[in-house]
């Protein structure tokens, strides 16, 4: 694809090439998780529509909502041969956004910090921009008198069941997700030393590139918000209470919105990792055996798994008798009781910052019964879920 690579120089966009559902050429810094993707069946409407509008542009969205602009690829690519630009966003990525996508895609709450660091790595663009730059691409590719852009949306499919989010096998995003994951643990663990080890070591695989273009200080407090969301993800992985995660998150938002300076973002995204991790150190330091601990957080990452005593005993090679003699040892509770406790947390975070209906609030924090869910939530928090998200806070932030 090197005749295409001034076309990259100038959009600062992917560039994947496809022939008859087969990729064929990419120049790519953001691999796509095929979960978020095109469909074999909507590449080929896609070439349909293309192929009676040759000289035509189409401004098109996955299921995922992530967006590109399309073209037929001219010579040297095969005839018929698709180029997509992308992906990008005309919209900003919110709490809501992403919950949203989660239940209709239905994603693991496991997966959900990968997936917001996937969609804040993209960058966002003014509405006006697929059409303009529908025109220069194909001005750049030849095209005399070419028709007007035409949309093209993917057909919205759910899933039956939880998918995985499944990167694409590329070495430098694979090495960049195991830092994120890496990140992760070290924030749900409390580990200062380590989180600071791994920036120094691995802060070129988390570059987020400048996403307003003309305006670094906004660019740096949408940053700062994003990574604030995803400390406060990965606190709430480590235990750190809803309550706690809550005023950590609206302190910090409020004042990233009152910085003045880019110098003054920065720091507070180091004050803000610094808070984060002595929080969730203070509330691990109970004295959790290790393995009460390590069962304890698999719960917290595997929700929407099957998540019974025998289950969680053959994962960790103990008899369901011997684990669950520790956790009501230890925790003062049953493996179902931590289980469900942990559920209605998540619950309590989606409902706050979400519009999902119950039935899929339900869903993502693994109950299988949105009736079952509503007699835990009552019975733990003494109201409905229904009447606890009348109540709920408001949020700040992204």
């Amino acid at each position: 694809m090197q005749w295409l690579e001034p076309l990259q120089d100038i959009t600062g966009l992917d560039l994947t090439l496809w022939h008859q559902g087969r990729l064929t050429g990419a120049l790519v810094r953001h691999p796509v998780p095929p979960a978020l993707d095109f469909s074999p069946e909507d590449r080929e409407s896609l070439g349909q529509r293309l192929r009676e509008t040759p000289d035509g542009a189409c401004h098109a969205a996955t299921r995922g909502s992530l967006e590109y602009v399309v073209v037929a690829a001219p010579a040297p690519a095969e005839p018929g041969s698709l180029l997509f630009l992308g992906p990008f966003l005309t919209f900003p990525v919110t709490l809501e956004f992403l919950h949203r996508l989660m239940a209709d895609l239905k994603i693991g709450i496991a997966d959900r910090v990968s997936l917001a660091t996937f969609y804040q790595a993209l960058p966002v663009v003014a509405s006006r921009y697929p059409g303009a730059l529908g025109r220069v691409v194909l001005a750049f590719l030849g095209y005399q008198g070419a028709a007007p852009m035409f949309p093209f949306l993917a057909d919205p499919r759910h899933p039956e069941k939880t998918t995985p989010l499944g990167m694409l096998n590329h070495e430098a995003i694979e090495r960049r997700y195991q830092v994120e994951r890496d990140m992760r643990r070290a924030v749900a663990s409390g580990d200062r030393e380590l989180h600071a080890q791994i920036l120094r070591t691995h802060r070129q695989h988390l570059h987020l590139a400048d996403r307003v273009e003309g305006n670094p200080l906004r660019s740096a407090k949408n940053l700062g918000f994003v990574v604030n969301t995803l400390l406060r993800l990965s606190a709430g992985d480590g235990g750190l209470p809803p309550v706690v995660l809550h005023q950590i998150s609206e302190k910090f938002a409020v004042a990233l919105e009152a910085a003045r300076t880019t110098g003054e973002v920065f720091a507070l995204q180091d004050s803000m990792a610094a808070e984060y991790l002595d929080k969730v150190r203070q509330y691990r330091n109970q004295g959790l055996s290790p393995v009460t601990r390590r069962v304890r957080d698999h719960i917290r990452l595997h929700l929407s798994e099957n998540l019974s005593l025998s289950t969680l005993a053959a994962r960790f090679g103990l008899s369901p008798s011997h684990l669950a003699n520790r956790f009501r040892r230890e925790l003062g509770r049953t493996v179902s009781q931590q289980v469900n406790l942990i559920r209605v947390e998540e619950a309590k975070e989606l409902l706050n910052s979400s519009d999902l209906a119950m039935k899929e609030v339900a869903a993502l924090v693994g109950f299988r019964s949105d009736n079952y869910f509503s007699r835990i939530f009552q019975a733990s928090e003494g109201v409905s879920p229904a009447a606890w998200r009348r109540n709920r806070p408001v949020f700040g932030g992204p």
